[in-house]
Order: C-alpha cells, then structure tokens, then sequence
C-alpha cells in the first residue's frame, strides 16, 4: 500500500512541476512536438512527463526555460517570480 502512495506521490510532484511549462506553452501557442524539437528533447518528452512517465531531467529543464526565457527555479515551483528574484 505504501507503494502505491509513494508512486502517485511521485507523479503528482511531476505534474506539479510541468504545469508551468504547459503554461507558458499555453500562453506562447507552442505544441508539444514544437517544444521538443526546439529544446532537442526526444519527441515524446512532454507527452511522457504529463503522463508521469518520466521527469524532466535538470539538462530539459535549464533548455525549457532558456527557450521560454524563465528561471529554472520557476519552472520547479521554487520561485513564483518566472524571471528572477531580483526582477522588477
């Protein structure tokens, strides 16, 4: 049982952390298949990552948000600010 929990626990903490990326894909009008080619992800990255397939490895996450011009921490849920603590 405890199992269990730990595996949805996990996929919850994936969801959490691609739905700023979904997000700023929302707001740009970019696809999925046009996030990976540009970020040279393999081509089913996003589609395993909203599936709680796989996760974004840190290498994915510092291409993401230079190509979305955000902070790594904002994409990780550690800072609401997409740009930067220090920002205006």
């Amino acid at each position: 049982m405890s199992s269990i929990f730990q595996q949805k626990t996990k996929i919850i903490e994936i969801i959490m952390r691609i739905d700023r990326i979904v997000k700023l894909q929302n707001e740009k009008g970019i696809s999925d298949a046009i996030l990976n080619r540009e970020c040279e992800l393999n081509h089913s990255s996003m589609y395993d990552w909203k599936r709680g397939r796989t996760k974004p490895s840190a290498e994915a996450i510092i291409k993401i948000a230079r190509y979305f011009g955000v902070t790594s921490d904002y994409l990780l849920g550690l800072s609401d600010n997409p740009h930067g603590y220090n920002t205006p």
